[in-house]
């Protein structure tokens, strides 16, 4: 099976690649972060399509449509990934 991995937006994409570049020299490393790279797929469009919209919205936005009494925190790599869990 080909692994699947999902980020909210670009931003994700574009630590990866920068990581994938710049920061690391471990074979391991650049192997499993080209791996991620290349079976990314940016879930902020699905939702944009889904809902019909021409402009993305905020994850947190996202998860405050589904979720109103949520408690989870903006920008913080666990709760982010968490987020995206429950609203995939």
């Amino acid at each position: 099976e080909i692994a699947e991995f999902y980020c909210y937006a670009n931003a994700d994409m574009l630590f990866l690649r920068k990581n994938l570049k710049d920061r690391t020299r471990s074979f391991k490393a650049q192997a499993a972060l080209s791996v991620m790279t290349s079976n990314l797929n940016d879930y902020s469009l699905i939702v944009r399509e889904h809902f019909g919209l021409s402009n993305d919205v905020s994850l947190k936005k996202v998860m405050d449509y589904f979720y109103p009494d949520n408690t989870f925190i903006c920008h913080n790599a666990l709760s982010d990934a968490e987020m995206l869990y429950h609203i995939y």
